[in-house]
């Protein structure tokens, strides 16, 4: 699962009694553990977008895809099973920060220690000197109570902002942090600063953002060789740094964040002592990585004209720059081999089923999607079947596979009439489908159902619920496992759930398959509203 930016209970003691790795009683499950075996092993070198061992793994799924007997949808002439997707890979070289104060002396900040500087879509050595503005968090959504740009004039300022929203603020906001830059850039602002939350700071170690960034971040090729951000700066700033900067002004940062931990809460902004110089120097690269889309036609003369999308992302982070970790190896075994492999087992049981779906079905293994959904977001503009034709998209990502789950959550229930497919589907499995648990995390835009959903395209998620032990498993994995290196084999994989949950996948895809109607988006809801205004809707049950 993308990680947007930007030690608790162990999972030893949490799950004691059901921890170690459970014998498989069913051949789904003995399936999914040979799927996620392969796709989790250390040889993989944790699947980065771009490198041999993400090559490696979309070759394992195109010749599962082969063996279905799916058809290659790589291409429009179904010649290929590999779309391929190029890539602006941006490596920084070097840049920092040096704030001089009205008074006193100036303090300074290297890149990759207590500044990070984002990287841009080109090339670019850049340096700019301007005054510092806090703008609060940054959120210009009067509609929905955020005026934080009210009373400042940013033109030509460097804007300081809290990352993410207030606790307790409705998550529809979430989608705000992505126009935080733009909302900054189309006021005048020069530089962009972020700085961590209190929540943020407990979920992520900056040593560990920092090793994040290391790495080259990736983004769509952009056919033009212009750069919009010419001229401008994005970076993120360890706290305590940044707390210098608030020397002298009307609260001190703590203060600040404190009162932004609260629910609701929305720290004013007020114009920051002395001048700030930003410099940053970074190199772009193309890369080339592929897609993998298979195709099983539908059996109905007229349905079969329709496409429903299932959808996981085969991606993860790679390996860690520091050489100091034992384990340096993202394997990503439940982000994202889980979802992967259950995908592939919906793939078997239509493909193996004695009655065809009325509906096509098109499985598809993105990627990208750890660097911001780019594999999906690029397949959803360019897909190798009819735009027209997609109805619907069943997003895998993530399912912990650690626990027997009770319950499942389908995010995006709610908003079309594929809630009542699944509600049914998992019912009649004994799984009643419960709400969203950590609805402030965003979860249903971090994930690649939203890039279908941003094409007007119904689309939900699915993963085990946080029924019994779950939420706390969830919370755990969150804390101590999440995109780290124990997210590996040995985390004490429940097969069985596996299994059950690659045949839940299975049953509501072939239930969406199978459908009278194709998916609508009920009437008034926001995304369809967004983005299918002109669709036909269903009435709200």
């Amino acid at each position: 699962m993308f990680k947007r930016f930007v030690g608790g209970l162990t999972a030893a003691v949490l799950l004691a009694g059901v921890a170690q790795a459970q014998v498989a009683t069913d051949p789904a499950a003995d399936r999914m553990r040979g799927h996620m075996s392969f796709l989790a092993d250390d040889l993989l070198e944790g699947r980065n977008t771009g490198t041999r061992g993400f090559d490696l793994a979309a070759l394992y799924v195109s010749s599962q895809f082969q063996g279905l007997g799916l058809m290659p949808a790589g291409d429009a002439g179904n010649t290929s099973w590999f779309q391929p997707v190029a890539f602006d890979q941006t490596t920084v070289l070097g840049g920092g920060m040096r704030w001089q104060p009205t008074h006193g002396e100036a303090a300074s900040w290297d890149q990759g220690r207590d500044i990070i500087m984002i990287p841009g879509p080109a090339s670019s050595r850049e340096s700019i000197t301007a005054p510092l503005v806090f703008v609060g968090y940054g959120i210009d959504a009067p509609a929905e109570g955020f005026d934080d740009y009210a009373g400042l004039d940013v033109s030509g300022k460097i804007v300081i902002a809290i990352i993410g929203v207030p606790p307790g603020t409705d998550p529809a906001l979430a989608e705000r942090v992505d126009n935080k830059v733009r909302d900054a850039f189309s006021r005048g602002a020069v530089g962009l600063i972020q700085i961590f939350s209190l929540d943020l700071a407990r979920q992520y170690e900056w040593s560990m953002v920092v090793q994040q960034f290391a790495q080259p971040q990736m983004d769509l090729a952009r056919e033009d060789s212009s750069n919009p951000l010419a001229g401008r700066i994005l970076a993120l700033m360890d706290t305590p740094a940044a707390s210098i900067l608030f020397a002298g002004a009307p609260q001190p940062l703590d203060q600040i964040l404190a009162e932004a931990d609260t629910p609701g809460g929305k720290p004013k902004g007020f114009a920051l002592d002395g001048e700030a110089t930003l410099s940053s120097e970074t190199v772009v690269s193309r890369v080339t990585s592929h897609n993998v889309v298979g195709l099983l036609p539908g059996s109905d003369p007229v349905l079969k004209d329709e496409v429903v999308v299932v959808v996981a992302h085969l991606d993860h982070e790679g390996i860690s720059p520091d050489e100091t970790l034992p384990d340096r190896i993202y394997n990503g075994a439940m982000d994202n081999a889980a979802g992967i492999a259950a995908m592939l087992e919906v793939a078997r049981s239509l493909s193996q089923s004695p009655t065809r779906q009325r509906r096509t079905v098109l499985f598809l293994a993105v990627t990208g999607e750890e660097d911001g959904l780019l594999g999906s977001a690029y397949f959803a503009d360019n897909p190798t079947v009819a735009k027209s034709s997609l109805v619907a998209a069943v997003n895998m990502d993530m399912p912990l596979l650690t626990y027997p789950f009770s319950d499942i959550v389908a995010l995006g229930t709610e908003n079309s009439t594929l809630g009542p497919i699944v509600t049914q589907v998992a019912a009649s499995q004994g799984l009643p489908n419960s709400p969203d648990p950590l609805p402030e995390e965003g979860f249903f835009t971090r994930s690649d159902q939203y890039s279908f959903v941003q094409r007007g395209i119904p689309a939900i998620d699915i993963s085990t619920g946080p029924a019994g032990v779950g939420a706390e498993t969830l919370r755990v994995f969150l804390e101590d496992t999440y995109h780290k290196p124990g997210d590996d084999l040995d985390q004490g994989i429940d097969w069985n759930a596996a299994g059950r949950f690659a045949t839940l996948g299975s049953a509501i895809v072939r239930a969406v398959a199978d459908a009278d109607q194709r998916p609508l988006w009920y009437e008034g809801d926001r995304y369809g509203d967004q983005f299918a205004p002109d669709a036909e809707k269903a009435p709200r049950p």
